[in-house]
């Protein structure tokens, strides 16, 4: 029954690195800052990221589906900007992926 919050207590608090934040390579809840973090640093999942990103819409008959909330494909979408407040205090967690 720990919360994300105490594991974090409890890593830092035995003196270890966070380790980096579990989640779905085309998770469409990341914020701007996490998918600079997978484009710079696994540029295969962002590959795919954006390949799936292409498959979703094209088998959408309004082609109106998109991984990322500026609602453009992921390739051209303006991850460098700096994230809303509101999707920077956004946590994932059970529920919330919609898989």
């Amino acid at each position: 029954m720990l919360t994300r919050s105490d594991c974090e207590d409890i890593i830092t608090d035995a003196g270890l690195p966070l380790p980096r934040k579990s989640s779905c390579f085309m998770c469409p809840n990341r914020t701007n800052a996490e998918w600079r973090e997978v484009r710079d640093h696994y540029p295969e999942q962002w590959a795919a990221a954006v390949a799936l990103d292409d498959d979703v819409r094209n088998a959408d008959e309004y082609g109106a589906l998109y991984l990322h909330r500026q609602l453009v494909p992921l390739n051209e979408a303006d991850i460098d900007a700096p994230d809303r407040p509101s999707a920077a205090a956004r946590q994932c967690g059970p529920g919330m992926c919609f898989l």
